[in-house]
C-alpha cells in the first residue's frame, strides 16, 4: 500500500465525536420534557440550538437551521438514542382527515427509557462499541445516492435505482468487507486512496457486484452491470440524456466502484471517527459525480483495537492536585457518569480532566447515603489515591450530613416519661421527655381532655416566642440558668456582676430557587454554571441554591436571560 503525503491537502478536523454526543444529548433529554414539532415530528429549534451549542457544533448548525429547521448532526445523534432504545417517541403519526396527506405529530413527547440506557452505561467499553457500531451498520443508508452528514461528496442520481443490479446488492455484507480491508492497514499512516482502490480492484474486483449479478427487470428491459450509474458534466442537476456507465470501460471500476469507496470511507468510518480523511484543495474538473477528490485517509488506532477485541477500560489516574486524568482509547461514557458528579471537567481532549469539587462531593454524598467517594475513586484509578486526598474527601464528606425539616410538627415536653394521650399523636421519639408530634392542636385538646394543664406555644418564621415565667423546659433558657425555668435572676451577691462572655457566631444565608419543572431548571441552571456562579441543584426537588453574597451575580444572569424569557419571580409564603 503506497503512503502519501498531506501537506497539500485539506485535512478534514474532525471535531464530531457520536459517542461524546449521545451522552450530552442523553443528559439533556432527561432533565427536561421536549415535546416534537407537530408536522415534520423534528426537535424544536430552540432544542436544537441548545444541543447543537452543547455538543460544540454551533458554527455549522445555525446555518443548517436557519435553511432547513434542523441539524444534521443533531438529527443523526437523536436518530441513533432512538434506534438504541435510550429514549421512545411516535414515529408514526395520525392523519387528521380523510384528505390528509401526511402525518402529524400531536402531543409527542420524548420519553427518556433509564434502564435501558443504564444497561448500556454498565456494558464494557468494548461491548458498549460493539452495540453503538450494530446500530449504526443498521442505520445506514445507500452510500451512492446519499450524503454523509460529515462529507462532502456528491452522491449519484438514483435514477432507474429500483431496477437493474441495484435492489440485488447486499450493502451490509460490502461494509463488512471495506471494514476488514481498513483492519489489514497499520494506524495512523496517512495511505492514498487511489492506491487502496486499486488494491482492492487487484485482490476483489466483485467486492460490490458479483461476476454474475442478478438483476431486477423492468418492463423486459435487458439489464447491464453499470446501468444504475449515470455521469453529468452538470454539477447541480444531471444530463439524463446521457447513457450510463458502460460496462466495457476501461476505469469502469474506478467509476463506480471506486466512487463507492470514497463514500463509503466518508460515511460510517468517518462517523465513528475510526478514519480521518483528506481531500484535494485544487477545483474539480471531470464528470459528476465527484471522483478521486478524497485522495487521503488513515486510520485511528482506536478501530483497530475494536476490530481485534483489544479495546481496554479507560485508565483513571487521581493527582494529589486534586484532578482526574482519564485516558481512553473512546469516550468513556460509563467512567464519567460516575466521576463527573463529583467535580468539574477542565480539559477534554485525547485525556479527559476532571477536577474535584468540595461542594459538588459533599452534595453527592448527601444525596446518596451508600457512596462512598474513596472506595469509588479507589477502584476506578489505577494505582493507589494520593494520601492527602484520602484525607479530603474523607473531610468532604463528613460535611454532608443531612437534617429533616418537619413541616406541620410540634416537639411534646414532658416531665413524665410517658403520656398515654400523646401515643396516637407521636410521630418521632426524641429522649424520655420530648418527643415529635403531628398536629399539635389536637393533641392539646387531647391532653386538656386527659385532664394535663398543657401550654401551648407557637413560634414564629422570624423569632422562638418567649416562655411564661412559671413555663418549665428541658432546653437550656439562659447561659448558666438551669434547664427547668425560664428567664434569670437579679446578680446574687455583693459586687460587680460579672461582664457577659462573648459569642460569636458566623452566619451564611443561602436562598433557594423553586423551578416549575426540569426543563426550566435545566436552563436556569446552565445560564448561572457559564457564568461560573458556585449553586447546588436538586433535580428531584427542582431547586437551586446559592449563598447570598452571590445574589447581584445571579441577577445579572437573569437579566442576560430576559433578552429571551420573560422572568418572574415569586416570594414564596412562610411556613
Amino acid at each position: 500500500m503506497e503512503t502519501i503525503s498531506v501537506s497539500n491537502l485539506n485535512v478534514f478536523d474532525n471535531t464530531f465525536d457520536l459517542r461524546r454526543d449521545l451522552h450530552l444529548f442523553m443528559d439533556y433529554v432527561s432533565s427536561r420534557e421536549i415535546k416534537r414539532t407537530h408536522r415534520s415530528n423534528q426537535l424544536p429549534k430552540a432544542d436544537t440550538k441548545r444541543l447543537a451549542k452543547l455538543m460544540d457544533v454551533e458554527s455549522v448548525a445555525l446555518e443548517e437551521i436557519a435553511e432547513h429547521g434542523s441539524s444534521g448532526w443533531v438529527d443523526t445523534v437523536d436518530e441513533l438514542a432512538l434506534s438504541l432504545g435510550f429514549i421512545d417517541y411516535d414515529v408514526k403519526g395520525v392523519y387528521a382527515g380523510y384528505s390528509s396527506q401526511s402525518p402529524s405529530f400531536p402531543d409527542n413527547y420524548i420519553e427518556f427509557n433509564q434502564d435501558k440506557y443504564e444497561e448500556f452505561l454498565q456494558k464494557r467499553l468494548g461491548q458498549q462499541e460493539r452495540t453503538l457500531f450494530n446500530c449504526v451498520m443498521d442505520l445506514a443508508h445507500n452510500e451512492f445516492f446519499t450524503y454523509s452528514v460529515l462529507g462532502t461528496l456528491r452522491p449519484f442520481t438514483s435514477r432507474g435505482s429500483a431496477t437493474g443490479v441495484m435492489p440485488t446488492l447486499d450493502f451490509t455484507k460490502i461494509r463488512a468487507f471495506l471494514l476488514d480491508e481498513l483492519d489489514e492497514l497499520e494506524g495512523g499512516v496517512w495511505y492514498s486512496t487511489a492506491n487502496w482502490i486499486a488494491h482492492i480492484k487487484r485482490t476483489n474486483p466483485y467486492f460490490l457486484i458479483p461476476k454474475k449479478p442478478k438483476y431486477k427487470a423492468y418492463r423486459g428491459k435487458s439489464p447491464v452491470r453499470y446501468g444504475n450509474f449515470y455521469e453529468s458534466e452538470k454539477e447541480w442537476g444531471y444530463d439524463y440524456g446521457r447513457d450510463a456507465i458502460p460496462d466495457n470501460a476501461p476505469n469502469g471500476f474506478e467509476r463506480v466502484e471506486g466512487r463507492y469507496i470514497e463514500r463509503f470511507l466518508e460515511g460510517i468510518p468517518l462517523l465513528l471517527r475510526y478514519i480521518d480523511v483528506a481531500y484535494r484543495r485544487e477545483s474539480y474538473k471531470g464528470l459528476y459525480p465527484t471522483m478521486g477528490q478524497l485522495a487521503a485517509f488513515r486510520v485511528n488506532k482506536h478501530f483497530l483495537q475494536f476490530m481485534r477485541g483489544e479495546l481496554g477500560k479507560p485508565r483513571v489516574t487521581v493527582q494529589p492536585n486534586y484532578e482526574v486524568h482519564i485516558e481512553s482509547a473512546i469516550f468513556p461514557g460509563y467512567t464519567l457518569s460516575k466521576l463527573k458528579p463529583l467535580g468539574d471537567i477542565v480539559a477534554d481532549d485525547t485525556v479527559i480532566v476532571l477536577k474535584l469539587d468540595k461542594r459538588k462531593v459533599a452534595a453527592e454524598a448527601a444525596a446518596d447515603e451508600n457512596l462512598d467517594v474513596v472506595k469509588l475513586l479507589t477502584d476506578m484509578s489505577d494505582r493507589e489515591l494520593p494520601q492527602n486526598i484520602q484525607v479530603e474527601l474523607r473531610d468532604w464528606v463528613s460535611q454532608s450530613e443531612k437534617f429533616v425539616l418537619y413541616s406541620g410538627f410540634g416537639l411534646l415536653e414532658s416531665s413524665r416519661k410517658r403520656v398515654k394521650a400523646a401515643d396516637p399523636f407521636s410521630a418521632e421519639p426524641i429522649n424520655e421527655n420530648v418527643r415529635l408530634v403531628r398536629n399539635p392542636h389536637k393533641l392539646y385538646l387531647a391532653l386538656e381532655e386527659a385532664e394535663y394543664f398543657p401550654l401551648l406555644i407557637r413560634h414564629t418564621d422570624e423569632k422562638l416566642r418567649v416562655l411564661p415565667k412559671q413555663a418549665r423546659t428541658v432546653f437550656r433558657t439562659e447561659r448558666g440558668s438551669k434547664s427547668g425555668r425560664q428567664g434569670g435572676g437579679k446578680t446574687r451577691g455583693k459586687g460587680k456582676p460579672k461582664s457577659k462572655p462573648e459569642l460569636k457566631i458566623k452566619q451564611h444565608t443561602l436562598i433557594t430557587l423553586h423551578l416549575p419543572d426540569k426543563e426550566t431548571l435545566a436552563v436556569v441552571r446552565h445560564a448561572l454554571t457559564a457564568a461560573r456562579c458556585p449553586i447546588e441543584g436538586d433535580s428531584n426537588a427542582l431547586t437551586l441554591t446559592y449563598g447570598l453574597n452571590n445574589e447581584k451575580a445571579v441577577k445579572d444572569v437573569f437579566k442576560q436571560l430576559e433578552k429571551e424569557y420573560k422572568i418572574v419571580i415569586e416570594e414564596l409564603p412562610h411556613v
